[in-house]
């Protein structure tokens, strides 16, 4: 059998286990947004060298960029101490992956967060929409703050290509820290969002737009894990931003 009669037959097979066979390279937009910066870095002839994952819980989307981007560096951020120590052991064998026990935040010093039975709910934004609603609190830790510009500086990083947040209501705050590195300049930025429209939490995508347009920052893709239609249609998604510079 040929190779197309071949896929032909896999595509066949994995439909109707409830499947989809797609190339990377020919996925749409809005799906995987690792593929999708990878992708647009290529076509822009950028190559992905720093990637700072905050909010990286206990390494997932670390381990991703490492297997995404060959040449990068990670810096991952969790600040809660049961959380960094599974991120920890996780990434241990990879060179490529620095942590750090502190958040990123608007600026340096220290804060309370709210640690939730869920990990990946833990946050300082103790009124975001989506844990208010679903979070389980199981406890209240005290915690390290740097704003995102301090840390670059303390470490002589010029540029970051690629900046993810993922802090449960806090991106904001993490992004308001890090006025000189947005102002120089990164190509991709991703952060989370609950509703497309502004948001008194400041977690609307809306909100973040008003932030990023003067600093030559455009939304290219949006990413929606969840709608809870139970919730006034609250949803937990994620959007790509990417720096035009005039």
């Amino acid at each position: 059998m040929s190779i197309p009669g071949v896929m032909k037959y896999v595509r066949r097979a994995l439909d109707l286990v409830g499947y989809d066979l797609v190339k990377r390279d020919h996925m749409r937009y809005g799906v995987d947004i690792l593929q999708d910066v990878k992708r647009l870095a290529n076509r822009s002839q950028h190559k992905i060298e720093i990637c700072f994952d905050v909010g990286a819980n206990i390494g997932q989307t670390s381990q991703q960029m490492v297997r995404a981007f060959p040449d990068a560096t990670i810096h991952a951020f969790e600040p809660v101490t049961e959380t960094y120590d599974r991120l920890v052991e996780n990434v241990a064998k990879n060179q490529r992956i620095i942590t750090y026990n502190y958040a990123l935040g608007e600026r340096s010093g220290s804060a309370e967060i709210e640690v939730f039975a869920q990990s990946e709910l833990s946050s300082i934004a103790a009124q975001s929409p989506f844990i208010t609603t679903y979070g389980e609190r199981k406890s209240v830790e005290s915690i390290g703050i740097k704003s995102l510009d301090d840390f670059c500086a303390s470490k002589n990083i010029d540029n970051i290509d690629y900046l993810k947040i993922d802090t449960e209501g806090y991106d904001l705050n993490v992004l308001r820290g890090g006025t000189r590195a947005l102002e120089r300049g990164i190509p991709f930025v991703s952060v989370e969002f609950y509703r497309f429209e502004s948001d008194t939490s400041g977690t609307g995508l809306s909100d973040f737009e008003s932030l990023f347009l003067p600093l030559h920052y455009r939304c290219v893709s949006t990413y929606v894990d969840h709608i809870h239609i139970d919730k006034d249609w609250l949803i937990v998604a994620n959007a790509l931003f990417v720096w035009r510079p005039k």
